[in-house]
């Protein structure tokens, strides 16, 4: 509606801001319900590795030291003021601080620790109307897709990651700054160095791009300290803990194979160490379902699983040439 000549230049700024978000809802409505149902329907579809309760995340949060170290690497005794050392369930996490006091959030953990499946997780909760509902749109990029990487700006990022968004949405998001949207960023460290510092995705860690919207960054610990200069949070996934590996074994074993295996683990120290990290734990249990037998040597434990990968493989291929 046309703005009345009787309010004034406070009154007119406000409705002129709520015309505006209007108009973004408006034309983003049919991307935001592609959004809802992809998201559901990839987690629905997922066979590997076995669904787990998201209550196993062991979740961290820090508040940067990046005032004082800037873009160095900080000491590991010194890297983060500990926000938090309990650990946290998804809500408590992404209510806290958002969106107004966090505009890069840094998500840290080692190779399959659960990093992709946590940013899955809020994508799914999102749509069925649990969490982050202050966002009109949560975007998650791969950044580890050779096809992603080679986009030049934003409406490639966005037709690549989403085919069949239309332009209309992709102007209304980038005339916005990114404003009511979530951007999910996963796999910075599968980034070719060239991309990390000069690309559409640098551009909106920067926020050069999109200064208006939430991003949220995946990252292996490893060269996480590119982004300190940046992220004012990060959020750091520990791992299963002891109770929550034989929960886990109970959840995906029936008994009497279930003790079976737990019993075995406290055999090999090796092989359990591993099975912190939920990618582990769910190709012990895979092997362990197959042969009722723990391999004794972490080199035996990939050397079956591949094996039997590429079985499985072969058998799906030789049926649908």
């Amino acid at each position: 509606p046309a703005l009345s000549s009787s309010v004034g230049p406070a009154e007119c700024y406000f409705q002129a801001g709520l015309a505006e978000q209007d108009m973004l809802v408006l034309k983003t409505s049919s991307l935001q319900r592609n959004l809802k149902n992809r998201y559901i329907k990839g987690t629905q579809l997922q066979i590997w590795p076995p669904i787990t309760c998201v209550e196993y995340f062991n979740l961290t949060m820090y508040d940067t030291l990046q005032a004082e170290f800037g873009n160095k690497e900080i000491p590991e005794n010194e890297q983060y003021y500990v926000h938090d050392v309990r650990s946290l369930d998804l809500e408590e996490i992404f209510h806290y601080g958002l969106p107004n006091e966090a505009r890069v959030i840094l998500l840290e953990g080692n190779a399959g620790i659960g990093k992709t499946f946590l940013a899955q997780e809020l994508c799914k909760r999102w749509s069925c109307g649990t969490l982050l509902q202050c966002y009109h749109l949560v975007l998650m990029v791969q950044m580890r897709d050779p096809n992603i990487q080679q986009s030049n700006d934003l409406k490639q990022l966005l037709s690549h990651q989403f085919q069949g968004v239309g332009e209309t949405a992709i102007e209304a998001i980038s005339l916005s700054g990114g404003e009511s949207s979530f951007l999910i960023l996963d796999g910075y460290d599968e980034l070719p160095m060239k991309l990390r510092h000069m690309s559409i995705f640098a551009e909106i860690i920067q926020g050069k791009c999109l200064p208006n919207s939430t991003v949220l960054v995946t990252c292996r610990r490893s060269i996480s300290h590119e982004l300190h200069s940046v992220a004012s949070k990060k959020i750091v996934i520990t791992g299963f803990n002891p109770t929550q590996i034989d929960n886990f074994i109970s959840a995906n074993l029936e008994q009497p194979k279930a003790s079976e295996l737990v019993a075995q683990l406290s055999h090999y120290s090796n092989v359990y160490n591993l099975c912190q990290v939920p990618a582990n734990l769910a190709i012990v249990v895979h092997l362990f379902k197959l042969q009722s037998r723990l391999p004794a040597t972490v080199t035996e434990l990939y050397h079956q699983f591949i094996l039997n990968f590429l079985f499985n493989y072969l058998q799906r291929t030789a049926r649908h040439p």
